[in-house]
Order: structure tokens, then sequence, then C-alpha cells
């Protein structure tokens, strides 16, 4: 009869334990999984950062730094591999006629779908970067210039007819202007060599 109450408080206390061991562990796997959100929330964050970093804020597209890592990548691969490697540059005409008649907003917008209609025309391995203030360059991989031509009239038709409907009654209309350069054509020797406008249909 005395070793009752022993026994009795020997499994209290082994239950306490157990109790006391389940309770650390909850509260260890609830601290698991609170760092590891905050983890993704800082990896997420760090992303952004580094996407705001090489990207153009105005676009949406890649920005000139960015642009020329890449195209120092893609023109060794293309070497590399032998496969053709195309550039081809737009730049808006009559731009700075625009934002003086109709405001620097005007432009922004211009700038901004002109950018959409890039990116809709390209393929995912494509890239496209805003070169300057109204230059916009893309990178085509495994594309012969007279495919790349053929891209950047498409590109250039849908833009001047978006901006006819965009700025109705306006005395002029915001046209394209387009540079091309292949690799296999014009044949640089380094991705420096390259000579992006509306010359560069000879030149790299």
């Amino acid at each position: 009869l005395f070793a009752l109450p022993i026994v009795i408080e020997k499994n209290l206390r082994q239950h306490r334990v157990r109790q006391e061991r389940d309770r650390l562990e909850k509260q260890h796997e609830a601290m698991l999984r609170e760092l590891q959100e905050k983890n993704r929330q800082l990896e997420e964050s760090l992303s952004q950062v580094r996407l705001l970093a090489t990207t153009d804020p105005l676009t949406g597209l890649a920005n000139r730094r960015r642009f020329g890592a890449l195209l120092d990548r893609y023109f060794q691969e293309a070497k590399r591999h032998d496969f053709d490697l195309t550039c081809l540059m737009v730049d808006l005409d009559h731009f700075k006629r625009l934002n003086d008649t109709l405001g620097h907003q005007a432009g922004d917008r211009l700038l901004a779908t002109t950018a959409g209609i890039v990116t809709r025309s390209l393929r995912g391995t494509d890239i496209a970067a805003r070169y300057g203030g109204d230059e916009i360059v893309m990178l085509l991989p495994h594309t012969s210039l007279d495919r790349a031509e053929a891209v950047g009239t498409r590109i250039r038709q849908e833009v001047e007819q978006q901006n006819r409907q965009d700025y109705p009654g306006q005395p002029f209309v915001v046209t394209l202007s387009l540079g091309l350069a292949s690799l296999k054509r014009h044949q640089p020797e380094r991705s420096e060599e390259r000579r992006v406008g509306k010359e560069c249909r000879s030149r790299w």
C-alpha cells in the first residue's frame, strides 16, 4: 500500500516530463517554421533588390548594365557553339517632339507601351533592355539577320499603329527606326565591337 503513492508520483513525473518534452518539441517546430518563413521572405526581398538593380523601372526591361553582362555571355555561347546571334535596336522617332507637345507623362506612357509590344514579340530566350532614353535593344539567339529584321518590322508596325490610336489628331506619328547586326553576317571578334543604332545594318 505504501508503494502505491510512490508509483503514482513516479508516473506523474514521467507524464509531466513527456508533456514538457512535447511542449518543447512543438515550440521548436514553431520556431523552425517561423525561421523558414523569415528566410523565405528575406530571399524574396533580396531577389526583388537584385531585380530592381538590373531592371529599368519605367519599362520593366533589363537595364543597360544587365544588357552588357548578358551580351557578353550570349556572345561567348554563340561563338562556342557556332550559332547565330542577332542584335536588334529600335529608337523612337519624334520622341522629343511628343514630350514637348504632350508632356513627359505621355512620353513615359509611350515608352512603357513600346516596351510591352517588344516583350510580347519576343521569345522566352530573347533579351530586351532599355539602352538609352528612347532606345530599346534586343538580343535574339539562334536568329538570323533576316529573321530578326522580320521581328523588328512587326514591332515597328504594331508600335506605329498603337501610336495612331493613342495620340489621335497629332500632326505627326511617333515611328521606329531599326538597326540590326548579326554574328554570322558581320563576324565581330568581341562583343565590345558592337555598333548598335540606325547605321549598324552593316556593322556589329
